[in-house]
Order: structure tokens, then sequence, then C-alpha cells
């Protein structure tokens, strides 16, 4: 404290320009003055503290999560200026809808590549899947990148052919002991049946004649391939598999462990043809396909959205441990983002939802 004149003395924090006549207090009043400025100090005190643990908070968030981190920082919202749009189940669109869908398959198909290949432009995604196969499968990024990579596909359908819809996905929950007789398999408003005893090239259906140039061995030109498992052998349990799973997984990385080892690898292994293979892409049914996990990691989101719209966790394909700050390259299908960027479906870049739930 410092005198201010005879018999008046100074408590306040303010610079001598600053300070109010209130601030200059007698000392026969001292007491209590006293009292009240400490007070006023005080909470000026604590209020400047929780400021900075706020502000501290925030920076701490915005530089992404510790390395195996699962906390989380809840789920985002799209911008003002977006709509949240919908993907709907196969079975659910038009008919007028779902041979728009399959017109841009084959829009991709006769369209030049964009990754300096003499191949399609659809060309790009399974080469850019086989390309990456060791980094995005059976490790954490797996689900994230699949995220991505079917977003980037639906965008540049509606980009780049005229597609006016947006993905759908097939739930092979529906009937699950039926899938080889399902309306999927239509050869008029579906994506054809199975291949020839032959040659396992799909026969009948608007894409028996597309022409598919990949393989593990690299330029290897080829139809579209399918040899459809017997119903029981194609799903098995896999309905009351995958119930347990969003129902008993705890966190990110057991959720995403039992679902890849289970009905995702299934499904893939009951279509067989191309989908056994890392070149799955090569049948369009991989995209409905990863849809449905996609949006079955959505469902196990949203049971918990405050921790698992941010719940990441596992290893790298290199046994490194996993982090938010991961990047999900795409092999110049899109610019890299974040992990962190791909977690909330309902945030940009994405801003989509699906049209039920399990």
């Amino acid at each position: 404290m410092a005198k201010s004149g005879k018999g008046r003395i100074s408590l306040c924090l303010e610079s001598p320009e600053d300070r109010h006549d209130d601030c200059q207090l007698d000392e026969d009043s001292l007491p209590s003055k006293r009292y009240d400025c400490a007070h006023v100090f005080g909470i000026r005190i604590g209020l400047s503290l929780l400021l900075f643990i706020f502000i501290s908070l925030a920076i701490w968030m915005n530089a992404g999560l510790p390395q195996g981190s699962s906390q989380a920082l809840g789920p985002s919202s799209c911008p003002e200026n977006r709509r949240v749009y919908v993907r709907k189940e196969w079975r659910a669109l038009t008919f007028e809808e779902q041979h728009s869908y399959l017109d841009g398959i084959k829009c991709l198909t006769a369209k030049s590549s964009k990754l300096d290949l003499n191949t399609s432009r659809y060309d790009d995604f399974t080469y850019a899947h086989l390309r990456l196969v060791e980094q995005t499968h059976r490790v954490a990024l797996s689900m994230p990148w699949h995220r991505m990579f079917i977003w980037i596909w639906e965008q540049t359908l509606r980009q780049e052919c005229g597609y006016k819809g947006y993905l759908p996905y097939w739930d092979w929950l529906i009937n699950p002991e039926k899938l080889n007789l399902s309306s999927i398999w239509d050869t008029e408003h579906g994506f054809g049946g199975n291949g020839s005893a032959l040659n396992g090239c799909v026969k009948g259906g608007p894409l028996q004649n597309i022409l598919l140039n990949y393989t593990e061995d690299g330029y290897q030109p080829h139809c579209l391939k399918r040899n459809l498992a017997e119903s029981e052998a194609f799903y098995g349990g896999e309905s009351e598999a995958v119930k347990a799973i969003i129902n008993n997984a705890k966190t990110y990385e057991q959720f995403r462990s039992e679902l890849e080892t289970g009905p995702h690898k299934h499904i893939h292994m009951g279509i067989s043809g191309e989908m056994k293979h890392a070149w799955s892409t090569n049948d369009p049914l991989f995209f409905l396909h990863h849809a449905q996990l996609d949006r079955i990691w959505s469902i196990w989101q949203d049971r918990d959205p405050l921790r698992r719209y941010r719940d990441y966790g596992g290893k790298t394909y290199m046994s490194r441990t996993a982090s938010t700050r991961d990047i999900v390259s795409t092999f110049g299908l899109r610019n890299d983002v974040t992990v962190l960027e791909v977690l909330d479906i309902r945030a940009g870049p994405f801003c989509y939802g699906y049209s039920s739930a399990l």
C-alpha cells in the first residue's frame, strides 16, 4: 500500500490516472474498506485464473489429443450454410435413382485417370487402394481412412459424372439368411449377379461389360468377377455379431478390430471374386459395403457421442501408437487430412448422416 496524501491510503491496482475517488480511503474507515477492496481483488484474480484455464484448454484441444488418447471433444456440427444430407439404403432408392448411380459408375470407367495412369478414373480408386493397403487395413487407421475414401468416391460421382444423389449403403443385416437372393444382385436394377462357372465373369446387369485394369500384380485388364457363397457360409451369425459389437465394445480399438475381422471380412469373402482380394474396389459393391460399415461405426459413436466422436487408438501399420494427428492420405485422390478431421460425419468436410439405425 502507498500513501496518497495526509490521512489517505491507496488500495487500488489501477494506474494513477485510472483511480476513482472511492479508492482513496480515510484511515478511520480503513478496516472495513480494506475488506471490500480485497474482496473485489480476489474476484478479479479468480476470474483471471478461470479465463487462463479455459484458453489453455482450448489451445490443447485444437492442437489434437495426445497419442493413444481416447478422450472426446464432443460431436461437431456443419456450418450454418450447409445441411446434413442423408445416405439411403440401396433398396430405399427409386429405380430411377438406382440407375442414376449405376450410370455414374459407368461414367467413371469411361473417364481418364487423374493420377497420371493410362487407365480410367474408376481405376484410380483401385490403384490408390492397392498402394495403401498395408497402411489402411487391420490397423487403427482402417475406419477413418475408408470413411474418407468412400466420401471421395461419392463426391467424384457428383462432381465429375453429374450424379445428383449420394452414396447408398447396402444393409446386409436385412434378411441375412438370404443374402445371395437379395435384390441387390438384380440384373436390371442392381449390380448384376454371380460370375460364370467358366471364368467368374459377371454375366448380366448394367456392369457386366466394365473393364477393370489392376490387381496386386499390376496392370491386368479383366472383367468384373464374383463367386457368391451359399447363404450360410456367406453370412453365418453376423447379425448377432454386429449387435454384440455395438453393445459391448468399450473403445474404438475394440470396436474396429471386432468389426473388421468379423462382418467386414465375411462379406468380402462371401462375395469373393474381386472382393476377397486387395483390389476389392474393382467391384462397385465395395463402396456400398463400406458405407454400411461406416454407418455401423456412426451408430456406435452415437451411443456415447461426447466421448466416441473423438475416441481413437490402437496401432499403426508400423506398430506405432496411433494418434488423432495421424495423416489420412488417399494417394492423391484428395488433399490429406488428419484423423481428427474425419471422426465426425456431421462435421466438415462431410456433413452427412444415414437414413436409419439398427
